[in-house]
């Protein structure tokens, strides 16, 4: 969400194209597909796909909270290990014109609607009009998850 959350991020389908840009997106593309199918949830597009890895950041309690786009959209994670550090859904949606990012040291008025606890093949879809963030994991483990957006 900014510069000062360092992470790492393997694109598999870039924002703004729509040629991916690497063979693993496929592979979650499917996944994707297949829980929105048993779920009744329609697809007309994939937004971005990437693969996530953060570690311990104790300065911090979590990530900015945000929104991916400013458009109406669906969030979906796959969780790919068992470790700390919740996605939390905020109480606060985004609204035209508003910045897409609530800086922490501005202390915004959100309260925590859901906390997601990752646990391997668990996997998590929310309205992406709801502000996100990532706890970030205790004692030097690493949070890999999987994140696409779509409508």
């Amino acid at each position: 969400t900014s510069t000062k959350f360092p992470f790492f991020s393997h694109i598999g389908l870039a924002r703004n194209t729509d040629k991916p840009n690497s063979h693993v997106f496929y592979v979650f593309k499917e996944m994707t597909e297949r829980f929105c199918r048993k779920h009744k949830i329609k697809i007309k597009i994939i937004h971005r796909h990437s693969l996530n890895l953060t570690h311990c950041f104790p300065k911090y309690t979590h990530t900015d909270p945000h929104v991916d786009h400013n458009f109406k959209h669906k969030v979906i994670m796959f969780y790919l290990n068992d470790v700390s550090g919740n996605t939390l859904i905020f109480n606060k949606k985004h609204k035209k014109g508003e910045p897409h990012t609530f800086l922490l040291e501005k202390k915004p008025d959100y309260k925590i609607l859901y906390k997601i606890k990752p646990k391997q093949f668990r996997v998590a879809c929310f309205d992406g009009k709801y502000f996100h963030a990532a706890e970030f994991p205790k004692n030097n483990q690493q949070r890999i998850v999987s994140v696409s957006t779509f409508s």
